[in-house]
C-alpha cells in the first residue's frame, strides 16, 4: 500500500524551510523584525536546519535575488521601520506578511516546493 502523505510532508517541509529563509532575509530589511507567533519561527527553524547547506545557501540566494528587485526608495525607508512578521498558510500557499503598521507592508508567497510566488509591497 502507497504512502500518500510521504510527498505531502517533503513539499511541506521544502515550503517551511524556505519560509524560514524567506522570514531571516526579508525581516533583515527592516531597522527591528518582531515575530507575532515565536512558535512558527521556531517551527520553520527546525524545518530548515534539517535542510542541507547547499540546499540553504540555494534558497537563501533566490531570496536575496528577489528582495534586490525592491524599490531602493522603499528599502531605505525600511532600514528605519520596525515590522511585525505574521506567518499564513493557505491550502499551498505559504505567506509571509511584514507588517509596519501603514508605511509599506511586505508580503512574500511561497508555493509548495517553496518557490517565491509573489512578492509585493501594499
Amino acid at each position: 500500500m502507497q504512502n500518500n502523505d510521504s510527498n505531502c510532508e517533503k513539499k511541506l517541509n521544502k515550503q517551511m524551510a524556505c519560509g524560514f529563509a524567506a522570514y531571516m532575509m526579508a525581516g533583515s530589511l527592516f531597522r527591528k523584525c518582531r515575530c507575532s507567533n515565536s512558535l512558527e519561527a521556531r517551527h520553520l527553524y527546525l524545518y530548515y536546519r534539517e535542510m542541507s547547506p547547499s540546499w540553504q545557501i540555494a534558497a537563501e540566494d533566490g531570496i536575496l535575488q528577489a528582495l534586490s528587485k525592491l524599490d531602493q526608495k522603499w528599502l531605505d525607508m525600511a532600514q528605519s521601520l520596525y515590522c511585525e512578521a505574521r506567518f499564513q498558510r493557505n491550502r499551498d500557499v505559504y505567506q509571509l506578511w511584514f507588517y509596519t503598521g501603514g508605511f509599506g507592508d511586505l508580503i512574500l508567497r511561497l508555493d509548495g516546493s517553496g518557490r517565491l510566488m509573489e512578492l509585493r509591497i501594499v
